[in-house]
Order: C-alpha cells, then sequence, then structure tokens
C-alpha cells in the first residue's frame, strides 16, 4: 500500500461466519479481508505484542480511541448520506481476502508495520503507530463479540 491509512472498519459476516476487515486509504484505495476465528486469534495475538513493545497508558488510551471511533461513526454515517462514498479502485480486487499469514514489526520511532497475507501470496503492508494497533485492536474486540466466537480477547498489560 503506498498510502497512509485514513480509516478502518470491521464487521462480522453471519453467513460466511467470518470477520470484514476494510482499510481506506488516503489516496481513495480500499482493501478488503476475511478474518476467520483462527485467524482472528492469531492476529490479536500479534497486536497485543506489539503493545506489550511500546509502553502507553493502556486504559485512558482505550477510552480515548472507543471515543474517538464512535465521533468518527458518526460523522461517516453522516458524510456517508450527504456524500456518499468515494473509493476509486480496489488494488487486491473487490472480493475480499481470506487472511491467513500476519506479521508485524515494531519500529524505534513508535510506528510499527503489519503485514497480512493470504494462502496465494496477495499482501498488504502498512504502518500504525499505537492508536491505530488500539484502534484496530477494539475493533476485532468488538467484531469477535458480535459473532459469539467466545474469544476472551483482552489486552493484559
Amino acid at each position: 500500500m503506498s498510502s497512509n491509512l485514513s480509516q478502518l472498519q470491521m464487521n462480522y459476516n453471519q453467513q460466511q461466519d467470518r470477520l470484514t476487515l476494510i482499510l481506506h486509504t488516503q489516496d481513495f484505495c480500499e482493501y478488503r479481508f476475511w478474518l476467520t476465528r483462527r485467524a482472528t486469534k492469531a492476529l490479536w495475538e500479534i497486536l497485543v505484542q506489539l503493545l506489550d513493545k511500546t509502553p502507553v497508558q493502556h486504559s485512558q488510551e482505550q477510552q480515548k480511541i472507543g471515543e474517538q471511533i464512535q465521533r468518527e461513526k458518526e460523522q461517516r454515517h453522516a458524510a456517508a448520506e450527504k456524500y456518499g462514498t468515494h473509493v476509486s479502485r480496489c488494488p487486491l480486487g473487490e472480493e475480499p481476502l481470506l487472511l491467513t499469514k500476519f506479521m508485524a514489526k515494531p519500529a524505534d520511532n513508535g510506528v510499527s508495520f503489519l503485514h497480512l497475507e493470504d494462502a496465494q501470496g496477495r499482501c498488504i503492508e502498512f504502518g500504525g503507530d499505537n492508536t491505530i494497533i488500539m484502534a484496530l485492536c477494539q475493533l476485532i474486540s468488538r467484531s469477535a463479540k458480535l459473532a459469539d466466537w467466545d474469544l476472551h480477547l483482552t489486552m493484559d498489560t
């Protein structure tokens, strides 16, 4: 991916029994991924490890992120009703890729890099600070709870 993230979305698809992760970039690209229960658990462990390697005030940060996610959700809904959504292209295709491999690398400057890959080797890499990682954790936690997967995803730090 050549641009910074502008939006993260995650939903539960009951028919597929999978989570759908959608990443939007500032250059109006959209990347779509499927996460199975097993893949969600593996990704969660990697994200928590990233957070463990970079000290933050987790409870305060989580609350701020939760509030920010709610505000952004309300703003997106209002903007979508008024202007519609603008996505110019889906570089990895319209259909979500089924993710099977995850890698992460913390960086010295507080930015961590995530690598998401499917079984055919199609992948995306993106960077994010703790705010992005924690936001992704909150989306995963909420969506897995909706899926009723009984994963007990917590950030015990």
